[in-house]
């Protein structure tokens, strides 16, 4: 009986002290991340439909909720202003400020142009619907003469998997219909993902994840990367990824139909957002950002074809930069080989090339269906 006794208090004891450990563990990193960044980058948007958006208390973001310097709302005479709508690409991520695409494109329109503004209106998250909306609810207001879309082929996603991290958007609990690319499976599917996420998400407030996931993440990464490359297209006798994001099963495929919910859903997006622009007087123009594995030459999967043809229908330019980055495929383009979105300085250089040398091509070669331009 006593020896029973014993090991129960002593168990209790072991138990107290791992929890007291736990529990100081929690405490001292809190304090230690509270210190980094206690200043969130995004904001619920509750009275907007663009759902969420950067925060202007942040030290990297403007007044306007932007990763850029401040810009009057009324542009300078003879000052050509160009906006820039995206998502994390657009945005950045990875790279400074200054090293963007968006940034870039200005120097080197400054050097050819002179006075240029190109205005970095990328928000990590985004999809083509909040574009939409942010661009008719705040970033019009900049009057710009040109106004960019950086496609990434990855907006076709479900984007409430892609939200799970993001608390702004999670914060805001019914979200649009017409914000879901593929209605359907999100009913059947993937809202008890979110459901089961849900009952979770406490686990991702806790300091003691943050460290946990911070070591944890690339291994995390590379097993899930394992999971997509199992799920390849076989063509000829050669295997091709086709995985858009690594949240969803979702194949590139789907916008090789024109007849699929999610072709529907973008097409629909962006013809209301080039009607938006133009009833602004600016000039729409589509940039579509290729995935890594679409450098190789042979990759059978191109729905950039495609969107093209679509804009060229309604009128709209189009620029394309795949074959720029096949030409520079042994490069690292890429920030690492798991991350087949988001680019390094020299991906960003990459776009600034082709997007500068177009709309210097567009200012010399100006024609009737093009807005007069100020410089």
């Amino acid at each position: 009986m006593k020896s029973g006794h014993t090991l129960i208090v002593n168990l209790s004891f072991l138990l107290a002290s791992l929890l007291c450990s736990v529990i100081g563990a929690e405490i001292a990193l809190r304090f230690y991340y509270g210190s980094q960044d206690n200043v969130p980058l995004y904001l619920a948007s509750e009275a907007c439909p663009y759902i969420y958006g950067l925060n202007p208390g942040h030290p990297e973001i403007n007044s306007m909720g932007m990763r850029d310097r401040e810009y009057p709302r009324k542009r300078s005479p003879n000052t050509l202003r160009i906006l820039l709508l995206g998502d994390s690409v657009t945005y950045g991520s990875g790279v400074k400020a200054d090293k963007t695409f968006a940034k870039k494109c200005e120097q080197r329109l400054l050097k050819s142009l002179g006075n240029v503004e190109v205005i970095n209106a990328g928000i990590p998250g985004y999809t083509t619907y909040n574009e939409v909306f942010f661009y008719q609810n705040k970033a019009k207001d900049y009057k710009a003469d040109i106004v960019i879309l950086a496609l990434c082929l990855n907006d076709i996603v479900n984007p409430q998997l892609h939200w799970m991290d993001n608390e702004a958007a999670v914060s805001k609990r019914h979200v649009q219909d017409a914000a879901i690319p593929n209605l359907v499976d999100h009913q059947q599917r993937v809202s008890s993902l979110i459901s089961s996420y849900a009952r979770y998400s406490w686990v991702k407030h806790l300091a003691l994840y943050r460290l946990i996931n911070s070591y944890m993440q690339d291994r995390w990464l590379r097993e899930r990367r394992q999971h997509f490359d199992k799920r390849l297209v076989e063509i000829d006798g050669r295997n091709w990824p086709t995985y858009v994001t690594f949240e969803d099963t979702l194949s590139l495929q789907v916008l090789m139909d024109d007849r699929t919910p999610e072709w529907e859903w973008m097409t629909a997006l962006l013809d209301q957002l080039f009607t938006s622009i133009r009833d602004q007087g600016a000039t729409p123009i589509l940039l579509i950002l290729p995935l890594g594995y679409q450098l190789d030459t042979d990759y059978p999967f191109l729905p950039q074809a495609r969107i093209k043809t679509f804009c060229q229908r309604k009128e709209i330019l189009t620029i394309d930069p795949l074959p720029a980055f096949r030409l520079h495929q042994n490069e690292q383009i890429y920030l690492d080989s798991l991350d087949i979105w988001h680019f390094t300085e020299k991906g960003h250089s990459i776009v600034a090339d082709e997007l500068s040398a177009f709309i210097d091509s567009l200012v010399v070669h100006r024609t009737d269906s093009i807005p007069k331009l100020p410089i």
